[in-house]
């Protein structure tokens, strides 16, 4: 029985390298039912989890995703030498390193001591529960890399860049694909009473059929999804003009300038409906092929602040919606010098101190937002506010 914690975790290296890949995997897949703090498995279809084996296929990636038209040259005209543009380089690569750490210090040692007593006696379910318990610190460690990532990358699909301030470490984390997107797909922040939740002015599905032609103009095809918290959603719902939108879709007949009290009325219609209004507005046809899927999502992430207090975030934020297709955004994770290099996250051990006994388990790597092709990218803020840092 090993009397320490890291020794404990290297014996047991493989397993648990094994059991962080399923645990990836089962986030990424599983569509039912998920952990509080970790994302909304719905969105793991936008945002793939990608291991890069060489950072210069994640930039290889990027340079082939964007095909330009050749050029019209003279009869013995020289041929126009140009470089794609890239945002991404290996420097600013290297300065997204994200990565979560656990110390173990005496009582831990003790806690496993007793577990090796309890081996000893033949209670070997507790003695396990025990060890187990420790060998799970990688894989949550793994997890919180993870959720950090989703958050980023969630954060890029909204503005088209990532900012964000990690109060613990003190250190900024800074992404951006702007100057690559086109204007339109990032419409400047509804204001005053145009906000969603002005229900009595706001003009939710003339914002949404607005920005999806914008979308049309630049790929010759709307949006599949659109992405929003719960809040944007009833918003969107009890806004008087799309109670009116949809009476009217419905056939119903309404004469005048309908009162409050008559609006308050009707019955808040469901997204479906509201999907089948705008691909009407978009398309003329109102069929399941041609709305736009609405996926309502709030997905809570937890970390500490400055004091050491746990509070929450929404991974979508507060006031935004964007639109998503499969795979826009990858959650890439690129080489580091801590794994050699090897691809992946790396777990690894450390003795910090024989008197009193410190020990620490860290999981790192180079987590990026990839986005082979930034155009993808259309998000609106339709209250006016300010994502925390």
């Amino acid at each position: 029985m090993p009397g320490s914690i890291i020794e404990l975790i290297n014996m047991e290296m493989p397993v648990i390298s094994k059991t962080i890949d399923l645990t990836i995997a089962r986030v990424a897949q599983n569509g039912d039912t998920f952990v509080d703090g970790n994302p909304d498995p719905v969105l793991s279809a936008f945002f793939p989890l990608v291991n890069y084996p060489d950072m210069q296929l994640a930039l290889m990636k990027l340079i082939a995703s964007k095909p330009t038209l050749a050029n019209v040259i003279a009869i013995d005209g020289d041929i126009p030498l140009k470089r794609e543009f890239v945002s991404l380089t290996r420097e600013n690569i290297g300065h997204c390193k994200v990565g979560a750490a656990r110390m173990f210090v005496e009582s831990d040692f003790d806690t496993l001591r007793e577990a090796e007593k309890l081996a000893a006696i033949g209670s070997t379910l507790a003695s396990q529960a025990i060890r187990d318990a420790y060998l799970q610190s990688p894989i949550m460690l793994t997890q919180g890399v993870i959720n950090l990532h989703s958050m980023l990358s969630i954060r890029t699909a909204c503005t088209g860049a990532c900012s964000y301030y990690d109060v613990e470490s003190k250190v900024p984390y800074e992404l951006s694909y702007t100057s690559q997107i086109p204007t339109a797909h990032l419409p400047v922040p509804l204001t005053t009473t145009r906000r969603w939740s002005i229900l009595a002015t706001a003009t939710g599905i003339q914002d949404i059929v607005d920005h999806a032609t914008a979308y049309y103009q630049t790929f010759r095809r709307f949006p599949r999804n659109i992405v929003m918290g719960l809040i944007e959603a009833t918003s969107l719902r009890n806004q008087a003009s799309t109670k009116l939108a949809i009476a009217k879709n419905k056939g119903v007949f309404i004469s005048g300038v309908p009162t409050a009290d008559e609006i308050a009325a009707i019955d808040a219609p469901t997204l479906e409906e509201i999907s089948m209004c705008i691909a009407k507005k978009l398309t003329g046809v109102g069929s399941q092929a041609t709305m736009i899927n609405f996926i309502v999502s709030d997905a809570l992430f937890y970390r500490r602040d400055e004091s050491g207090v746990l509070v929450s975030g929404s991974y979508i934020p507060a006031g935004y919606y964007f639109f998503a297709e499969n795979g826009f955004i990858e959650r890439a994770i690129v080489p580091t010098a801590s794994n050699n290099y090897s691809g992946g996250l790396s777990t690894t051990t450390e003795i910090l101190r024989k008197e009193p006994p410190q020990e620490q388990v860290t999981v790192a790597g180079r987590a990026v937002p990839l986005v082979s092709d930034p155009r993808l990218i259309a998000a609106r803020n339709v209250e006016n506010t300010a994502i925390a840092a």
